[in-house]
């Protein structure tokens, strides 16, 4: 989530010259900080991205390490799994410091300065580590995304089958339980699987952690990965924002409208997800949207209820493909929770506002029995594969999402409803209806 790192003071080492860091995360922005250990801003060491990997260590004010990948990591939807590991007791230099990403030892570099002979590396050696941080002067580089099974490994230069392996059937790179594994004085073990201790370690090392910031534990994992909105898919590139693990949205500046869309698509199947109208902005001009869109021409279209989208706005009307308005009868403002139910299989869409269905014109929707829906299969005519979306106009507006993660941004849901199948919603999941996830997708999509 946004704002998040972890902390904790280092005891005496196992060893300065050996060890392995690995993570499970899901990153939701171009330059987050992943892991670092200094004492001062002379004497640190961090992993980070910026598109690429990179790790920059100093001591005395001098560089000892650094690396730059030439691979990029851009899939906001993927997590990824990435293992450093180092020894530099060893005498050929390529075996003092390795990187890998799912599985694949990285070998391909713009920037590969290794450590010297007998090198200390600072993430171990320094009196301060940082999970989701670095530090340079100060903490910066707060973690805007998610992260599971944290491990570190104190004197032991390990590889990633201690803590992944090769799926047999798919030959996709897949967690599992860290085993092999001798974690020393300051190793740890961080699963994320305490809701109200996030710190806690469960290497048997008790080397807990302290939270700062707005962490909170959520439903996503390597084996199970819940939609987002996706900060890469925009008409413009400047004016919205994404937090909160890319499930808020807001827009930034008077830059008019501007859409956010789910990160999955899909052309059949019937899903379910809540959006919190958090702030309106501007009050003057067009209203914020909720609905569907295509996804195909998502990036020509500016508000959900313009072509190619069918979206209700806050004056309780809804907008096809920018044509006629529909009245419901039912305005809505911030605070609400507006649910929405997509049966894309039938291309009909609910809405509900805190937990009552809405009318589509005709009569209130029941997305259970199918009755009362509104059609959107000129949206589907348009490209098929559809995604949930949002739309705001000019400055402050901001919608939080919940698909699934029982959160509105850093707001935890009230009284999970019924019906979730694993999810964490506010209201009843309609019969039939699933969160957007992997593990849904495989089964019902």
């Amino acid at each position: 989530m946004a704002s998040t790192y972890l902390t904790r003071t280092q005891s005496t080492a196992t060893s300065d010259k050996k060890g392995t860091f690995s993570v499970w995360m899901k990153i939701c922005d171009a330059t987050p900080a992943i892991f670092s250990g200094h004492t001062d801003s002379n004497n640190r060491i961090a992993l980070y991205l910026n598109e690429t990997l990179r790790v920059y260590g100093a001591i005395g004010g001098s560089q000892s390490v650094y690396f730059i990948t030439n691979r990029v990591l851009r899939d906001f939807n993927a997590w990824y799994h990435i293992v450093v590991a180092w020894d530099t007791t060893q005498g050929t230099e390529a075996n003092r410091f390795k990187i890998y990403i799912n599985g694949v030892q990285e070998t391909s570099f713009s920037t590969a300065a290794y450590p010297g002979v007998n090198t200390d590396i600072y993430w171990n050696k320094g009196t301060t580590s940082i999970v989701g941080a670095r530090f340079i002067s100060a903490v910066q580089n707060q973690l805007n995304g998610y992260m599971n099974h944290v491990a570190f490994v104190d004197g032991t230069q390990l590889t990633p089958s201690n803590f992944g392996q090769t799926d047999t059937a798919s030959g996709i790179w897949k967690w599992k339980s860290p085993s092999g594994v001798t974690w020393g004085d300051n190793g740890f073990h961080l699963k994320f699987d305490n809701d109200a201790n996030l710190g806690l370690d469960s290497s048997g090392e008790t080397n807990n952690f302290t939270l700062g910031g707005n962490g909170k534990q959520a439903k996503d994992n390597p084996t199970l990965s819940n939609t987002t909105y996706n900060a890469l898919a925009q008409k413009y590139t400047s004016g919205t924002s994404y937090s909160n693990g890319n499930l808020t949205t807001t827009n930034t500046s008077g830059v008019g409208q501007r859409m956010a869309i789910s990160t999955f698509g899909v052309e059949t199947g019937k899903w379910y997800a809540e959006f919190k109208l958090v702030a309106i902005g501007s009050t003057s001009g067009s209203k914020p949207y909720v609905g569907v869109c295509s996804q195909r021409d998502y990036v020509g279209n500016t508000y959900v209820g313009g072509p190619p989208g069918c979206g209700l706005h806050t004056g309780g009307d809804i907008y096809m493909g920018g044509g006629s308005p529909t009245s419901t009868g039912t305005s809505y403002t911030t605070g609400d929770i507006i649910g929405v139910a997509l049966d894309v299989t039938n291309s009909l869409i609910y809405w509900h506002k805190n937990g009552t269905y809405i009318s589509n014109g005709s009569g209130t929707g029941n997305p259970t029995t199918g009755a009362n829906g509104f059609n959107f299969s000129t949206v589907t005519a348009k490209g098929g594969i559809v995604g949930f979306a949002t739309s705001l106009y000019d400055n402050g507006g901001t919608w939080s999402a919940n698909f699934g993660n029982g959160y509105f941004g850093t707001t935890k849901i009230t009284n999970a409803g019924s019906n979730g199948n694993g999810s964490l919603f506010e209201y009843d999941v309609p019969s039939g209806y699933y969160a957007l996830n992997t593990k849904n997708l495989n089964t019902y999509g």
